[in-house]
C-alpha cells in the first residue's frame, strides 16, 4: 500500500488508531529507506524534548484518526477498525483491503 502511495504523488494521510502515532514514521523509513541527513530534513518534531515522534516526514502525516476536514487530493491508508464514515463523506472510497489497513483514494 506504502508503494502504490508513493507512486500516487499525493499526500499520503496514515491513520494507525495508536496514541504513540508519531512512532509510525519509521514505517514510511521501512519502505523507502533514506540517508540520515535527508531523514532530518523533512522530518519536522512533534514538540519539545521528543526525539522519535515525528507526526509529519515528507508527504507522510501520520495520526492516530484521520483528521477532521480532508484535502481533495490524498492517499488514504486507515488501520482497519477505524472509522471511514468522514472519508467517505468527503468523497473517498476503499481501494483496497488488507488484513490490517484499508487504503483508499479519491
Amino acid at each position: 500500500m506504502l508503494t502504490k502511495a508513493d507512486d500516487n504523488g499525493a499526500p499520503i494521510y496514515l491513520a494507525t488508531n495508536h496514541q504513540q502515532a508519531g512512532g509510525m514514521y519509521t514505517v514510511a523509513l521501512f519502505n523507502h529507506p533514506v540517508k540520515p541527513a535527508n531523514f532530518k530534513q523533512e522530518a519536522v518534531k512533534s514538540g519539545g524534548g521528543e526525539f522519535i515522534h515525528y507526526y509529519r516526514y515528507g508527504r507522510y502525516h501520520i495520526s492516530a484518526q484521520l483528521p477532521k476536514s480532508l484535502p481533495t487530493h490524498a492517499v488514504l491508508i486507515v488501520r482497519r477498525g477505524a472509522s471511514l464514515q468522514s472519508a467517505k463523506q468527503a468523497g473517498y472510497h476503499l481501494v483496497k483491503a488488507g488484513c490490517y489497513y484499508q487504503y483508499l483514494e479519491r
